[in-house]
């Protein structure tokens, strides 16, 4: 991959103004080496960015942005080779998985004073190859899984982000994503679009009992969503931890529970005119997790939140 940026920034009394401009060209080649043969895939883009700020006051600013961001598909996404999770359950990479192009128009206003920070948004997001998961039937027992592109997906919403703290004793760090989503997966054979309100939340708060002993309670929420071929149902999770720091934070050790009250699972229906499914994927337990840390040299001060880490995936 090769890349040139360049970005300009210019303040203008209460304005600001920043734009920016990266271009790539990108060169892929899947070398699948047990089937003897080779798929390429080059593409080159470019991609804008321009922020304006406006300062109202001392405690608030406007701020409108554009973006165009990418996300391309990791190694796992790309590699054909099925692999069996059960055996009715087979999923496989797709070589030919093409990125993910998302254009982003925000306009928010910032409030902040020295203990409270707030930032509502308004946005509206365009992205082209979104990618998403595609299940057919191999035969009458066994079922493929596996990524593709969507023709484009479109979303427009509310997005609330919050912060507070005092004096290093609690902090709270809370945001919340309310937005209408369409989907359009007519190049995979699905001639309609699918249009629903989703939203999200998560929430993590930070208490010092002591100056060395921090607690960390941790959760989030993602309501239904769509698929091409039916919907994701909500699910959520809460996690908690613990860090000690001892000898002027040189020793640290933390202990964290992943999905304390067991509520993490992914359950999918699926509703087309070849396959009915419904599928529940979900954890045999909490996972506990002990680690320490010992530093040498110079300390560099670390926000607590980033020492703390949770296995709540599946």
């Amino acid at each position: 991959m090769h890349a040139l940026y360049a970005t300009y920034e210019l303040p203008v009394g209460d304005f600001g103004l920043k734009v920016g401009l990266r271009g790539e060209k990108v060169f892929r080649t899947s070398k699948l080496v047990s089937a003897g043969s080779e798929i390429e895939s080059d593409y080159a883009s470019f991609y804008p960015t321009l922020h304006l700020s406006y300062k109202a006051s001392e405690l608030a600013e406007l701020q409108l942005n554009y973006s165009k961001r990418t996300r391309r598909p990791d190694a796992d996404d790309l590699n054909p080779f099925p692999e069996y999770r059960d055996p009715r359950s087979v999923s496989a990479g797709n070589p030919y998985l093409l990125p993910e192009y998302i254009h982003s128009v925000e306009f928010g206003c910032r409030f902040q004073t020295e203990f409270l920070n707030i930032l509502p948004v308004v946005y509206y997001r365009y992205t082209d190859n979104r990618f998403t998961q595609v299940v057919t039937p191999l035969n009458d027992s066994t079922l493929l899984t596996t990524e593709e592109n969507l023709a484009n997906d479109r979303s427009a919403g509310l997005e609330l982000v919050f912060s507070a703290g005092k004096g290093g004793l609690f902090s709270v760090n809370a945001s919340g994503n309310a937005f209408y989503n369409i989907i359009d997966a007519s190049n995979l054979g699905y001639s309609s679009t699918r249009a629903a309100v989703s939203w999200s939340g998560s929430l993590t708060c930070n208490l010092r009992l002591f100056s060395s002993t921090m607690v960390q309670v941790n959760g989030n929420y993602r309501s239904s969503r769509l698929t091409p071929q039916g919907t994701y149902l909500p699910s959520g999770v809460v996690n908690i931890g613990l860090r000690q720091d001892l000898w002027n934070k040189r020793f640290s050790m933390v202990l964290t529970v992943a999905d304390l009250f067991s509520t993490v699972r992914r359950e999918l229906h699926i509703d087309t005119p070849l396959l009915t499914e419904r599928a529940i994927t979900t954890r045999d337990s909490q996972i506990f997790m002990f680690s320490f840390t010992f530093r040498f040299g110079g300390l560099t001060e670390e926000k607590d939140e980033e020492t703390l880490r949770y296995d709540d995936g599946l």
